[in-house]
């Protein structure tokens, strides 16, 4: 996630949508519905196990880890959760991990 007061571009390509005209950009295709199922969903998730303010950012993270999880190829979460700090490089710190 990325929050952005839109000065820079950071790489990404930013798309607008004037929502007074239409909720999907006949001509880029864009649209906001993916972000706002999302969203949706993570807070049903969350709400849903009361979780605490305090847990907020583990219990986050851990909602955004299987959704990765779960679009992976392999059926063995185990297996793709391996691939996936596998393909982690250290950062000088023992305790943080960069995924790449």
């Amino acid at each position: 996630m990325e929050l952005s007061d839109q000065s820079k571009n950071n790489g990404y390509i930013h798309l607008t949508v004037n929502h007074s005209k239409h909720f999907k950009d006949p001509i880029t295709c864009a649209h906001i519905n993916t972000v706002e199922g999302m969203w949706a969903d993570a807070k049903r998730t969350l709400i849903k196990g009361g979780t605490p303010r305090n847990h907020l950012f583990t219990c986050l993270a851990l909602f955004m880890m299987k959704r990765m999880l779960s679009a992976q190829q392999d059926p063995d979460m185990f297996v793709a959760f391996m691939r996936m700090t596998n393909a982690c490089v250290a950062d000088g710190n023992d305790r943080v991990c960069k995924c790449v």
